[in-house]
């Protein structure tokens, strides 16, 4: 018996050296000071990563001094009763967990849980050694953090046992924290699971791919300098094309201060705003207009739930304003909100900070490219004013509109206006000069990093480059030549879009009728399309990307739907507070204007008679009924789609590619 009890002394104080070892080892590869202990995190709660984060504690964490172990997993979330039962069962049926809970003084809330007298958590019951995902497998006890800032700032080892869907997002988060840190920490990812992307050619991304592509200081330091020196490459192309010199920075400026303009200014500043030798950028809005008291206490709860948003405005010295605001001993002003990047139309996703000018000449009369972020109804208008700034320009500036809308004039004869031709008409610029882009974007996720595409159309002078400019990773940018197909699809979504909002408030979201509705308006869109351009471009790709996400989420759905349920009235306008403009309602009388003209004539192919093109566009008559003449209520908008004499909209489709319906004077050709 003596000589078992030596053989296992001797045998433990062999493999504590072998594990001594093993840590000094690695502790020295990584270059750790002796009063410096190596610290790991496991970031994720699932089994994986609680078991190896377990593994690790039981192999290791008796050498405090020298290695440290924790995991992460976020707070919050309740065990519910029939689990906490559960548990409660598997304490008593092991005598040494049951033991160890006791000596913790710990055993008593399991106990209250059991009753239902208290609320156990995940992360509260981690750290007792119990997985929510592996309630039968009782673990060691492991020190959990859920503050992930704390947990992995200074981590040597971060071990990925986070899902495939999570990782990009949380590390993404990580990469917040490791901004300022000189070493390099290792990853190891458990994840098992992949994603797939199709453009620009199709690939998967696995999980570490995620995690270095989330712009985590690994990605930065390892490839900074190869990023910048890539993004520093785009912007001296596009300045040699435009013949920039050395000391002459290139100058953008986007006009208006909605949703997608400021969103689309500080997505230029994120990419290119660091190399304030080569490029400056800018954003106008008029000045002026306050922010009201609601806004401003929304306002300070939304800075306040952003810790990365807080410490910069408290660093920027701009935070005790926003205290005052929400008090009520302060008015704060758009522009003023919009220089610490916050758009008064898009309060909830803060923005980057934005060089703000209220003076319009100062803001354009120097650029070298101007975004236009405003909507049609004000583009006319502000660019008139521009052209006085530019009487004496030399050269010529490149002008891209992100503005989707048209106007209709009758006379001389009747013909849409759509943004690019305002432009050109105000100032006197080619269009060579001036671009469309458009596709699926929706501002705050577009900011936010979710995948989108779009398209920039116009001459192949400037598209090409541009293209290449406005290109980022999340964001992938194609150049096409119809410029009428999509700035007139940009128009026409808007309208369809409230129409579609109508019918999901209506028929209590029914994917079916939306569905159907989704069919015969974008059938309408087709034979549009076709009126205006001899070969239109196919709804497909970012085109019609953009018409299923403006139908799905945009503000002219939310509009239709506000107006179905009530909360809205037509006599509200529609310049809405939060919203902005909602440009379908101009663009649904100018369409139907337009269309409606009875010596527009074609051929009905059914009842072989002349008629004018809007009756062949049965949602359109039906949208003007509602929102301009105010003949019907919006439930016609249903009446409308269960019409027995309704065609397929394949017919439709058909009907357009079939005739020769392309009318060159409807764009005042």
């Amino acid at each position: 018996m003596v000589g078992t009890e030596i053989e296992s002394m001797n045998n433990a104080h062999s493999n504590g050296s072998i594990i001594e070892d093993k840590i000094d080892e690695l502790r020295k590869l990584l270059g750790k000071s002796d009063d410096d202990p190596l610290r790991i995190v496991s970031v994720g709660a699932g089994a994986w990563g609680s078991v190896f984060a377990a593994m690790l504690q039981d192999n290791y964490g008796h050498f405090r001094d020298k290695v440290q172990i924790r995991i992460w997993r976020r707070g919050g979330r309740s065990v519910d009763r029939p689990t906490a039962q559960h548990l409660f069962d598997v304490i008593n049926s092991r005598e040494d967990v049951l033991r160890r809970l006791i000596r913790r003084c710990a055993y008593l809330k399991y106990v209250e849980a059991r009753l239902g007298d208290r609320i156990l958590y995940a992360d509260e019951i981690l750290k007792d050694g119990f997985c929510l995902n592996m309630i039968d497998t009782p673990l060691c006890p492991l020190k959990v953090v859920t503050n992930l800032q704390e947990a992995v700032w200074d981590a040597d080892i971060v071990i990925n046992g986070l899902p495939s869907t999570e990782t990009r997002e949380v590390f993404e988060e990580i990469s917040k924290y490791w901004k300022e840190r000189i070493s390099v920490p290792i990853i190891i990812s458990l994840s098992k699971g992949i994603e797939a992307e199709l453009e620009p050619e199709p690939h998967i991304i696995t999980p570490t791919q995620m995690i270095s592509r989330s712009r985590t200081e690994i990605e930065s330091m390892n490839n900074a300098h190869s990023n910048g020196s890539i993004i520093e490459d785009k912007i001296d192309e596009l300045r040699k094309l435009l013949g920039k010199s050395d000391d002459d920075p290139l100058r953008i400026v986007s006009v208006g201060a909605g949703a997608w303009g400021s969103v689309f200014a500080a997505m230029l500043q994120d990419n290119y705003g660091h190399f304030r030798d080569k490029v400056q950028i800018r954003i106008w809005r008029r000045g002026g207009r306050s922010v009201d008291r609601p806004t401003a206490q929304h306002l300070f709860d939304v800075i306040n739930s952003r810790e990365d948003v807080l410490r910069r405005l408290i660093r920027r010295c701009a935070y005790l304003k926003y205290v005052e605001a929400r008090l009520g001993d302060r008015i704060l002003y758009a522009d003023e909100i919009l220089k610490d990047g916050f758009c008064l139309n898009m309060i909830d996703t803060p923005l980057c900070p934005l060089k703000v000018v209220t003076n319009l000449q100062e803001a354009v009369w120097d650029a070298d490219i101007v975004i236009n972020g405003l909507p049609s109804t004000e583009t006319r208008e502000v660019f008139e004013e521009i052209s006085k700034y530019w009487k004496e320009r030399i050269s010529v500036p490149i002008i891209i509109s992100l503005s989707k809308g048209i106007e209709a004039e009758l006379e001389p004869e009747p013909h849409i206006i759509t943004p690019t031709q305002m432009i050109s008409r105000s100032t006197g610029i080619s269009m060579e000069n001036i671009l469309y882009l458009g596709g699926p974007n929706i501002a705050s996720e577009i900011y936010n990093k979710e995948y989108a595409n779009a398209r920039i159309c116009g001459a192949e002078k400037w598209r090409k480059p541009l293209a290449k400019f406005l290109r980022q990773p999340h964001f992938i940018v194609w150049d096409n030549g119809d410029l009428v197909t999509h700035e007139v699809m940009g128009g026409l979504k808007n309208v369809y879009a409230i129409g579609a909002g109508m019918v999901a408030s209506l028929t209590n979201e029914s994917a079916t009728s939306k569905s159907v509705y989704f069919a015969h308006c974008t059938s309408e869109m087709i034979f549009i399309t076709h009126l205006l351009a001899k070969n239109p471009e196919k709804l497909a790709g970012p085109l019609l990307a953009d018409t299923y996400v403006t139908l799905l989420k945009g503000r002219n759905a939310w509009y239709g739907q506000k107006l179905a349920n009530g909360e809205l009235t037509l006599d509200m306008g529609d310049s809405i507070k939060g919203k902005g403009m909602i440009q379908g309602v101009s663009a649904v009388k100018a369409f139907y204007e337009l269309l409606g003209q009875s010596h527009l004539s074609i051929l009905h192919p059914e009842e072989k008679k002349p008629v004018a093109p809007v009756e062949l566009c049965p949602i359109l008559k039906t949208l003007h009924k509602i929102l301009i003449s105010r003949e019907v209520p919006t439930e016609a908008i249903l009446q409308a789609l269960r019409d027995e004499t309704m065609n397929d909209p394949r017919d439709r489709i058909e009907i357009a590619q079939n005739h020769a319906f392309y009318m060159p004077s409807l764009l005042g050709q």
